[in-house]
């Protein structure tokens, strides 16, 4: 606002906009775009560049036909940490069934099947394949994994765009590999190809969900180290799922394992998030000065 009244030129409107943070808008007549510097104070307070301190979210400059529109998320104090961990209930609620929802499938699906079915060595698939004895339960077991990925994603705010795509796509795959069951006996191209790319997305779901935001995410699951590591670990766990599966070993097990992290990792970030929205409120700083600063303000 300041730097639109010295520099700019009539008409001069500003507005705020309340979305996942608050933004600050300022419309002025001038077509040309301020620029990030690091001037004098000027009556205890710099110019609009210090609104944004270079490790904030995100600001920026939109021209119109009539001059400009410059724009800036603020950072009050504990906003940040505030509003980018909010997970709404029926977010928290598809997480957290995921994963029930797919071992309960499997297990009471397995406890229902013939003695020749062990699931040490068998797959999940099989109980879901035409002919298996309650199919059924499996195959529903799936449709509502994959309507919980689903909404999982569409709500799970703090995690990076990317990795909610990659989820919400995960869901729909779930449900495209309830409607491609395994043939009695044994297996077919469309269901191979339907969980390997369900596999895949999910493993690359840790990964891609993280923030890379230049202040630290105040959610740990969100980082992008731990993110790094989850997605190995998975990689892992699928290619001793593929070793035991070509080795007649213990693929059911392995399967198990990796699709039960899979379908829990998504309540874990949001078990993190909820966590993290329970910080207590700090000011935000970027530099020892501010720092300096912010525990004066605590101190009084």
């Amino acid at each position: 606002m300041t730097n639109a009244i010295r520099y700019a030129s009539d008409p001069i409107a500003p507005r705020l906009v309340y979305d996942r943070v608050l933004i600050c808008e300022v419309s002025d007549a001038s077509s040309t775009a301020p620029h990030l510097r690091r001037g004098p104070r000027q009556g205890g307070a710099r110019p609009w560049s210090d609104v944004r301190r270079p490790d904030g979210p995100s600001r920026g400059t939109r021209h119109t036909f009539t001059g400009k529109t410059t724009w800036a998320e603020i950072l009050a104090q504990g906003t940040y940490v505030g509003l980018m961990t909010i997970v709404p209930w029926w977010a928290r609620l598809s997480s957290g069934l995921a994963p029930l929802v797919l071992v309960g499938g499997w297990a009471l699906g397995a406890a229902l099947q013939p003695a020749s079915y062990t699931a040490v060595d068998d797959s999940i698939s099989a109980l879901a394949a035409d002919g298996a004895a309650y199919s059924w339960l499996m195959t529903g077991a799936l449709y509502v994994l994959g309507v919980c990925h689903f909404t999982t994603a569409l709500g799970l705010r703090p995690a990076a765009m990317p990795g909610r795509v990659v989820l919400g796509c995960g869901g729909v795959v779930s449900v495209l590999v309830a409607l491609s069951p395994e043939p009695p006996g044994g297996t077919s191209l469309r269901h191979l190809v339907t969980t390997g790319i369900g596999f895949t997305l999910l493993a690359l779901f840790p990964v891609l969900a993280a923030r890379r935001d230049r202040s630290p995410s105040p959610v740990w699951a969100l980082r992008p180290a731990v993110g790094y590591v989850v997605t190995v670990l998975m990689a892992v766990g699928a290619a001793w799922f593929l070793i035991e599966l070509h080795g007649h070993g213990a693929a059911g097990v392995a399967e198990r394992v990796l699709t039960g992290a899979q379908s829990f990792w998504p309540f874990v970030i949001v078990v993190a998030c909820v966590m993290g929205s329970r910080l207590p409120d700090e000011p935000i700083v970027s530099s020892r000065k501010d720092a300096g600063r912010g525990d004066a303000v605590r101190r009084r």
